[in-house]
């Protein structure tokens, strides 16, 4: 091998190792964000705000849909993103840290600080104050997983595993009740007979479900009734993303004892079989070997859930392609905008409610419950490290800006939304330096998890 090829080798590996690193995700939403920023701001800021105008029909004759490119990421594509958190949601509610009430309780009650106390904060500055408006509550209650999973993964072994687990838990918990706060406090005109046919449709999935039917296609086929159902229902479609979720099978087809016992008999006729052309140092299968290869491969997929397979399917295209499009079609506000205002009550109390709000609910309310004696802090994790993980959990960002979309409305609602937007992107910056900082500094060396 030369040179040249060996230092290309190294150079496309050093790239895919970066790319495979957990907290590229969380990088390359960053990267989308500034890069909506900067069209937004730039010449070309009637042709960024135009795309997402552009009309698109979905389906055909009845079924049919009109809407803009904008409408169908932030209804169609965030769906399948949705989709993907209610399957993280039910494999941890199964077999995960939420399986087990003494394994949920400090997650789920640090979740319920961290969107109780934002929330409330939001509500009593914009009360206060003149030309407030309270329909944004929902705004600072989110925390974006992806980014702030991202800011400790960019810090490394400082990070104790049990942190970054408990990290997801409350991530996994605080989505769930982002869920309900969208389908309790941002959906109206509620079309009951759309409703009642998405859940016929869920009710069908159910039955497939417990009479064993383990392929995905006829769930996702369903699923899209479901999500249509939705968009005509007012409920917000990605809704339909959750419940398709719940009705995805978590169960192998096969036991493991029987996937071994199988697949040593498969493996046996595979030894047993000759190869042709070995003379030629490249061995090519025979019929009767390839066989046995495709039993294996149809036994592999009956072992795996299809919950599991269908997570893992979603993951790279909804981190590298549904989540960027959206902050990219999302994070553009023209700074100095008409109207574009961070010392109006809206843009405060979502300032404050992420950077302020989200350590003071996550760590004061597991505080109060562990002195209570409800709740029991993992031994392995300080407090001062669950405070620099509850600043972290103040990088609101992705499910932010979508609860802004549903939050405002009106024609009128443009000064509102950008505004809105401006101070999640500003909160969300502050509180993932801010939570960054102190967590370097609390985790320089090994901690013994002393109070």
């Amino acid at each position: 091998m030369s040179a040249a090829v060996a230092s290309k080798s190294l150079f496309w590996n050093k790239i895919k190792a970066f790319l495979s690193q957990e907290a590229f995700p969380g990088i390359f939403l960053v990267f989308a964000a500034l890069l909506a920023l900067i069209f937004a701001n730039s010449g070309l800021a009637s042709s960024y705000f135009s795309w997402w105008d552009l009309q698109l029909t979905i389906g055909f004759g009845s079924w049919a849909l009109e809407m803009t490119f904008g409408s169908f990421i932030n209804d169609f594509l965030m769906a399948i993103f949705f989709l993907m958190i209610g399957l993280e949601v039910k494999r941890e509610i199964l077999a995960g840290e939420l399986s087990t009430g003494k394994k949920a309780a400090f997650p789920i009650v640090a979740a319920l600080g961290g969107m109780i106390v934002p929330a409330a904060i939001y509500i009593v500055f914009n009360l206060s104050m003149q030309n407030g408006n309270i329909d944004g509550f929902g705004i600072p209650v989110a925390t974006d997983i992806a980014f702030a999973l991202g800011v400790l993964m960019l810090l490394g072994k400082r990070v104790p595993v049990a942190l970054k687990v408990l990290l997801m838990s409350l991530a996994v918990a605080d989505d769930i009740g982002a869920i309900i706060v969208i389908a309790i406090f941002y959906s109206s005109n509620i079309a009951v007979t759309y409703l009642l046919v998405a859940l016929a449709a869920m009710i069908f999935l159910f039955i497939l479900n417990m009479a064993g039917v383990r392929s995905l296609v006829p769930y996702l086929l369903v699923g899209l009734v479901i999500w249509f159902c939705f968009e005509h229902s007012g409920i917000h479609a990605a809704i339909a993303g959750i419940l398709l979720a719940l009705t995805i099978p978590a169960a192998a087809k096969i036991s493991v004892k029987q996937y071994t016992a199988e697949g040593r008999a498969a493996m046996n006729k595979l030894d047993q079989t000759g190869s042709s052309f070995i003379k030629m140092k490249k061995i090519i299968l025979s019929e009767h070997q390839q066989e046995v290869l495709d039993e294996l491969g149809t036994k592999y997929k009956d072992i795996t859930s299809p919950l599991l397979r269908l997570e893992h399917g979603l993951a790279k295209p909804v981190s590298f392609f549904i989540l960027p499009l959206f902050a990219f079609a999302n994070a553009g506000v023209t700074i100095g905008g008409e109207g574009v205002n961070l010392l109006s009550p809206v843009a405060l109390g979502i300032l404050l409610g992420l950077v302020v709000g989200k350590p003071l609910g996550i760590t004061g309310l597991t505080f109060l419950m562990s002195k209570l004696g409800w709740i029991e802090k993992p031994p392995s994790i300080s407090w001062k490290q669950i405070i620099a993980m509850s600043m972290i959990c103040g990088i609101g960002f992705t499910m932010s800006i979508f609860i802004t979309l549903l939050a405002f409305t009106n024609a009128d609602s443009y000064a509102l939304i950008a505004s809105s937007k401006l101070a999640i992107l500003i909160g969300s910056l502050v509180a993932g330096i801010l939570g960054a900082v102190y967590m370097l500094r609390v985790t320089k060396k090994p901690q013994n998890a002393k109070t």
